[in-house]
């Protein structure tokens, strides 16, 4: 993962990318989130939902940012950078595994994003380097929420919603030798 691509010259996307990645990659999750229905908020579409939604195009996967929060301090700025990662079904179970990508529920796709996050993470994003630093460190859920049904296009979806927040600390040595301003 060190070697991810850094287009866009800002850590923020860099980390993002490196978050899809992680979990695209864990094998627990390949099965139960088809590829359609990973929403991600990158490339040249403008709004990467669907158009037109049904239950079939659930589960579904989102990573949202989220919130952040600065703490600078004498010789590092630190950014704890919070990311939601949703995940959308159209099951009423909760234990459901579903198959091929389809009509898995909540709990069984929440345990995977979990394993993901707090196994391979851990290190993937950690090795991550943009401007010569591995800025990324001390990655935890920090809150995790569920709920039944969400409106999408004026469709109702009666499945469970959960929302898992994930928190990851960015460091920057001093400000006056920091990071370089995107396109300087």
């Amino acid at each position: 993962m060190s070697d991810y691509s850094d287009s866009s010259g800002d850590p923020f996307s860099l980390l993002y990318r490196g978050v899809w990645s992680v979990l695209e990659n864990h094998e627990g999750l390949i099965g139960l989130v088809a590829i359609p229905n990973r929403i991600k908020f990158t490339g040249n579409r403008p709004l990467p939902d669907k158009e037109d939604f049904t239950n079939t195009d659930l589960p579904e996967l989102s990573v949202e940012p989220s919130t952040g929060e600065s703490i600078v301090q004498t010789s590092v700025s630190n950014l704890l950078l919070r990311f939601d990662i949703v995940i959308k079904t159209d099951s009423h179970r909760l234990d459901n595994v579903g198959a091929n990508g389809l009509g898995s529920a909540v709990y069984p796709v929440a345990w995977e994003v979990y394993r993901a996050m707090i196994g391979t993470a851990q290190t993937a994003l950690k090795a991550i380097v943009w401007q010569g630093q591995e800025p990324f460190s001390l990655m935890r859920f920090v809150g995790m929420g569920f709920s039944r049904g969400d409106e999408n296009k004026a469709k109702v979806v009666v499945g469970w919603q959960a929302r898992m927040r994930y928190e990851i600390r960015v460091a920057f040595s001093t400000l006056a030798s920091g990071p370089v301003p995107v396109g300087g």
